[in-house]
């Protein structure tokens, strides 16, 4: 399945042709300042980012002075790449917005690339194979910051569309047909589930903030994305191994 959809993804991408940034992404709905701070509510709601990202990073280094067993020796290093991928997503983020440019965008996507490969990883090490995941976790995660580099210094969002747009498919097609090494793999779905609405709230950013005169889509797109991170954490903190 994942062949059949690279190839599918670059012949249309190669068909397309070129996709720019559109400078139009840049201007979002709630621009309010507040004490100071330019885009105040999309810089702030980041925090909901933050937080279970150095919740995470705290949960690692508590068990090591345990005895709690990892299915893969690799899987903290993967983990650790999540739980910091969503700290410097949410620094990156709180940057852009302060400043909205391709400049600062490019920091933002390049920390988002960081959570989405590891995410990848841990399906991959979760459902299919730990030792594959340990193989192709670093590999994987200096694709996804190629992709960002590549657009920053060619202009073209294709190979950034696709390594997004092939992590969700990794994810479900795992989750399907692999084999579980832990428990509670509902929430994964859970927090997929959580990010597909969150992507509906950043499209529809004015709609949201006309609707509400309080917060823009852009802003609820953090909130629903946090509660999505800290769905992934519990899911760490609470899972058991299972007999394979």
């Amino acid at each position: 399945m994942y062949l059949v959809t690279t190839f599918l993804l670059v012949t249309v991408a190669l068909w397309y042709g070129k996709i720019e940034q559109q400078q139009s992404y840049h201007n979002f709905a709630d621009d309010r300042v507040i004490v100071g701070v330019t885009n105040a509510v999309d810089v702030l709601s980041n925090l909901a980012i933050l937080v279970p990202g150095l919740l995470g990073i705290a949960l690692m280094y508590k068990r090591q002075s345990t005895d709690y067993t990892y299915y893969q020796q690799f899987e903290p290093i993967i983990l650790l790449t999540l739980f910091g991928g969503m700290v410097v997503t949410a620094i990156g983020s709180m940057w852009y917005h302060l400043d909205p440019n391709d400049s600062t965008l490019v920091w933002d996507r390049m920390a988002m690339t960081v959570v989405m490969t590891a995410l990848c990883s841990l399906v991959i090490s979760d459902r299919f194979s730990g030792l594959f995941a340990a193989k192709i976790h670093i590999p994987l995660l200096f694709f996804g910051l190629f992709t960002v580099l590549y657009w920053h210094f060619v202009g073209d969002l294709r190979p950034y569309y696709i390594f997004k747009l092939q992590a969700p498919i990794i994810l479900v097609a795992l989750l399907i047909f692999g084999q579980e090494s832990y428990d509670r793999v509902s929430d994964y779905i859970v927090t997929m589930m959580l990010f597909l609405l969150a992507s509906i709230l950043e499209y529809e950013d004015y709609m949201v903030f006309d609707a509400t005169s309080i917060i823009s889509g852009h802003s609820l797109k953090h909130l629903v994305a946090g509660i999505g991170f800290f769905w992934l954490l519990r899911m760490v903190e609470k899972r058991t191994l299972q007999a394979r």
